[in-house]
Order: C-alpha cells, then structure tokens, then sequence
C-alpha cells in the first residue's frame, strides 16, 4: 500500500501543475483578448469624430466614427439608433411619427464635417428648425436633434475635439452647452445644456455679457441699477437664497473675465405667454379654470418672495415658464435680474411697461411689493381673457393714462368669468396702493375655493418632496 501510494501522491501533483498551467494559458489568453480590445478601443476612439449625447432617458450615448450612421425605427443601417428604445412616456406618443428610416449622419472626412440627411416625412429638426426630406443640414458641436416634432430632442450632437471652445473649463467640466437659444432676457441669452454626469439631467445655462449690459434706454449706473456685475451678483444673491417650488433653482455659477454663466434648472413647457397667445385658444386665453389653477401657484411664489422682502419687478408671461409641457403643470417664476431685497421701499424705474403699476410712473418713484401684485392682476387679466388690460393699442387713451385711472376694457370674453374671478383681478389692479390686495389675503380668496387648487396644491407637494424643497415654504395647507 505505501509503494502504491507515491504515484498516487505525484499523479495529484502532477494534476495540479497540469491544471495551473492551462490556467495560466487561460490568464494569458483572456489578457491578449483585453488588450485586443483595448487597442481596438483606443483605435476607435481615435476615429471618433464626435458623440450623441441623449436627450431622452431612454436613449443611451453614441459614439460615432463611421461614415454613415441612421436612425429610425428598426433601421436597416449598419450602425444604427433604434428608436423602439423609446417606446415609454412622451417617446411612446411620438414613435408614431417616426419612420423605420428616419434621418441618417454622414461624415465628410475630407472635409471634416458632418451633415444630418431628413429622410422621413415626419420631419428632422436642427435646433427646431425643419431640415425637410430629401435635404440635409450641416452640424455644429452643440446643435440639438429633434425627431417627429421640433421639441422632442433626442440628441445632442457634441465634436470631439470640442469642449465649448467660447465658454470657461470650469463650465465645459461640468456641463454640455448645446446652440439650442431657450429664450433672451434683460441680462443675457439663455441656452440649452446638459449635465456630464448624467446627460438624461437637462439645464439652462444663462450666459451674461459682463459689459454692455442694458437693462433700461439709460444707462444701467444711471437708473440707478448699479453697474452690469452688480447686476449679475443681485441676481445670483437672490436666486441662492430662494428655495419655493414656483421659483426657477439655481444649479451653478462661474464666470470668465467678460463673462458671466448662470446655470439653473431647465424648465421644458416654455413661457406662459406662448400658451396664451397659442393659436387652439383663439384668441380668447386659457380661461377661468386653468388661469386659476396658474394664479394660484403665481401667488404662492410672490407670497414667500414678499416674506423675505424680495420685490420681483418684472412679473409677465414671458418671465413665468411651466416645468412641462402638458396643461397642468409646476409653475416656475424666473427672470429675477430686475429683482431686490432687503429695503422696503425702492425708487428705480424699471419693469415692462404694460405690467407696471402707477406708483412706477411718477417722476421720482417710491414703491414697494405692491408692484407685484399689480403686475400679477395684470397677467392674470391677460390670461383668462386673452389681451392685455393696459396697452398702446388702445388709441382712446395713453398708456400711462390708462394705468394711472386703472381704466380696464372689457369684452364679450367676460360674460363667461365669474364675477369672484373678476373682483379678484380688480383687487389686484386697485391703483390706491394701500386699498391693493396683498399675497397672502389674495390665496384666501374665495375664488381659490376649487377642486383645481387642491389639483395644483397635490402636484406642487409631490415636486416639493421630489427635489427636497422645505414643505414649509409651499402654502399646501393653506
């Protein structure tokens, strides 16, 4: 037995040895294929031209460094985006407008540039714009994608050698800037952006000229604004210390030596003025309903501005976005480059001038909050009945006359508004600015006595615990 067991001993030896060595084998095989890849990856991350970052959660990112890539629904293209990813949420309702061959990217390499083709009658759009099929357009690093409809983005298109060559790194590093122009303002031009550490995270990015900034005709030292960086610091100063769920939050700031970069959350439904104006309402607003269930959540945002001794200034549709698109959504208040705190009586001149209270008009202007309150009336005014209460329209009249007297006009859109809606509006529009209504008592208005206010008081609760806003500092129980 002891003679047997020696090579039973060394056979298991042997074994082991055997098994080591084909594990090393395996080791040194599984490295060549890791540095195969790797070298492949490398190899193509050197042809890599530019990526498609995605705009949809349902998307991911692509790089490209083939001539031709497509996309589509199922497109029959060797490097392809099938757009089926998107089948969830708004991508669900507009697959439907998507062709299994949409549009397709082709790269020039001779001459280093890119051109998107629209293959779908449907429609392919550059920054909204319509390319048409049958045509093509050439793309710039920042420019956006559209399929189906011009704001259903589904890519933005980033070069890369190209880290926004006109902005700062301490932006770039943090931050896509696309070319996609959001909206103007007072102080600067608004585009675009997205997040680098998650890309499915959208901004706005507000970029200010640091000189030649003009708030009024005059001079912006003159009015008594205070100089273009002071400007940009009390609009900064304010938003960081504003936490509501109807006031747009600011996300970053940096600047460079002329300019100036503001980045706040993204609000994707557009201006309230739009949805006025919109062509479906025919002229006639958004009613009584959908304005109160806006009006609310206006009041709520001016009410804790007010609180902290913040004067908006410059309260109008163009300056109050919705967070999304669909008719019942979070309010945001935005724009507060005119805005000021801490002194309870201002004296410069500014604002839009159809919105303007009385108190603004005279020579040497001392106003308070109250200027907010008009100007809410005044857009609440706009809102249900679709035109303005004050305008230059209105030849019977001067401008400044008609606010002075509160004049207002009324057409056969009124008939349908409840006479709680109209003495509301009125309230607001008092030109005695101790006989006005402040916030506060205009949200215990009857009018707010609706099953639409608890609807918007529900969804601004649900945003508030969503992105970790002080429940204190929402009138939910109001």
């Amino acid at each position: 037995m002891g003679d047997s067991s020696e090579p039973e001993v060394m056979d298991s030896q042997n074994n082991d040895e055997g098994d080591d060595c084909l594990l090393t084998q395996k080791d040194s095989q599984f490295s060549q294929l890791l540095n195969c890849r790797s070298v492949e990856e490398e190899e193509l991350e050197k042809k890599k031209y530019a990526a498609l970052h995605p705009m949809d959660r349902g998307l991911n990112q692509i790089a490209l460094y083939t001539e031709f890539f497509g996309f589509g629904r199922r497109p029959d293209y060797t490097h392809f985006c099938d757009f089926h990813e998107l089948a969830s949420g708004e991508g669900m309702r507009l697959l439907s407008s998507v062709s299994s061959k949409h549009c397709y990217i082709r790269r020039d390499f001779l001459e280093g540039r890119t051109y998107l083709h629209d293959t779908s009658r449907f429609g392919t759009f550059v920054n909204e714009a319509l390319i048409g099929k049958g045509n093509c357009c050439m793309l710039q690093s920042g420019d956006l994608i559209s399929v189906g409809h011009p704001k259903f983005f589904v890519f933005m298109y980033v070069e890369g050698c190209t880290k926004g060559k006109d902005y700062p790194p301490s932006l770039t590093e943090r931050y896509f800037v696309s070319n996609y122009l959001i909206g103007e303002g007072a102080m600067g031009k608004v585009f675009l952006g997205k997040r680098r550490a998650d890309t499915s995270v959208s901004v706005a990015v507000k970029v200010i000229a640091k000189k030649g900034l003009s708030i009024t005709s005059q001079n912006s030292s003159e009015s008594g604004l205070g100089s273009s960086t002071e400007l940009i610091r009390r609009e900064v100063d304010i938003m960081l210390s504003i936490k509501h769920v109807n006031c747009v939050q600011l996300e970053y700031v940096c600047e460079s030596a002329k300019m100036a970069y503001i980045v706040m959350e993204y609000i994707e439904g557009g201006e309230l003025f739009s949805r006025i104006i919109d062509e479906r309402n025919m002229g006639k607003g958004l009613g009584e309903q959908l304005t109160k269930f806006y009006a609310w959540q206006m009041l709520s945002a001016v009410k804790f501005l007010h609180k902290r001794n913040i004067v908006h200034r410059d309260i109008k549709p163009e300056n109050v976005l919705l967070l999304k698109r669909d008719v019942y959504t979070v309010l945001k208040l935005s724009d507060f480059g005119l805005s000021k705190a801490g002194e309870k009586t201002m004296e410069t001149f500014c604002g839009t001038q159809c919105y303007m209270a009385p108190e603004l008009w005279v020579d040497e202007p001392r106003y308070r909050c109250e200027v907010d309150i008009w100007a809410l009336g005044a857009v609440l005014f706009t809102s249900i009945s679709g035109y303005p209460p004050f305008a230059n329209d209105y030849k019977d009249m001067p401008l400044r006359e008609q606010i002075a007297k509160g004049r207002l006009v009324y057409y056969s859109v009124w008939k349908n508004i409840s006479t709680r809606a109209q003495r509301l509006i009125r309230k607001m529009l008092r030109v005695d600015v101790l006989q006005r209504v402040v916030a506060a008592e205009a949200m215990r208005d009857v009018w707010f006595d609706d099953p639409i206010v608890e609807k918007a008081k529900e969804m601004v609760h649900s945003y508030a615990q969503i992105h970790a806003i002080p429940l204190a500092n929402v009138d939910c129980e109001q």
